[in-house]
């Protein structure tokens, strides 16, 4: 069996994730969990020996797999066939979270995996529905203006507005300072995304001084375009893989605009 979550939003992503794996755990008495990054160096074999690893204590097992897309260049046939092996068996789940729609070779999963949940960056209404239902989960007290000032600052980024409606129901205040600083922040990547690389990169270093370089990186890859997802695909790995750094990364996808 196969799960699919997908999508920009990782904050809710986690939490179905969480509650897949709550679920499973709560329904199977032996019940095995295992992690695995897509963007190892064991790739499909790696993944392919958990799968086919046996245990008289846990027959059934969950295997929660990140990182997976892009597929390495030349392997996607072996990775489909594997794939669609795996559809119809019950002792096995491979819950695959990526930050995006698979790809065309593997589009089948988007039928075929139960399920298929797509977890888009929550805009507009949706964003400040999702506002107002968190601020119910942790206590926060709203406004109609403070939803408003909230909906704006953090313009569809759940980690952060999560984060802040935590602090207010702790006893804290929502700041208009923070609140301008959170506008500019946003402000500076909208800009950063489409202006020549003249232009871009004082604005990158200045962001690189102000902002942690990882959260800089992630906010950017969940708000550029679908093509250019692919080059920050290319970009985590290669983090991940040691060959460089976040600052390096954004420098060349500046360089590259």
């Amino acid at each position: 069996m196969i799960i699919l979550l997908y999508g920009s939003d990782t904050y809710r992503q986690g939490i179905y994730e969480k509650s897949m794996r709550d679920a499973y755990a709560a329904k199977h008495s032996a019940f095995a969990v295992y992690e695995f990054d897509g963007a190892s160096e064991e790739g499909l074999q790696g993944l392919r020996d958990i799968c086919a690893a046996q245990s008289l204590f846990a027959p059934l097992k969950l295997v929660a797999l990140h990182n997976l897309f892009p597929i390495p260049e030349g392997q996607e046939k072996q990775y489909k066939k594997f794939f669609e092996g795996l559809v119809e068996r019950a002792d096995i789940v491979v819950m695959i979270v990526a930050n995006d729609a698979p790809p065309k070779a593997f589009a089948f999963l988007l039928q075929q995996a139960k399920p298929a949940k797509e977890f888009p960056a929550p805009i507009g209404p949706a964003f400040e529905r999702f506002i107002r239902e968190e601020a119910g989960r942790c206590g926060a007290r709203l406004t109609p203006t403070l939803l408003r000032d909230l909906g704006r600052a953090f313009a569809g980024d759940t980690w952060g507005v999560v984060a802040e409606l935590q602090k207010i129901a702790s006893g804290g205040t929502y700041a208009a300072e923070a609140y301008q600083q959170t506008q500019n922040f946003f402000g500076a990547l909208m800009e950063l995304q489409h202006s020549a690389p003249s232009r871009a990169l004082p604005l990158l270093e200045r962001l690189l001084t102000n902002d942690d370089e990882a959260k800089l990186f992630n906010v950017l890859a969940s708000r550029v375009s679908p093509s250019a997802k692919m080059r920050f695909a290319d970009y985590d790995i290669a983090i991940k893989s040691g060959k460089m750094d976040y600052a390096l990364a954004l420098t060349d996808y500046v360089l590259g605009q």
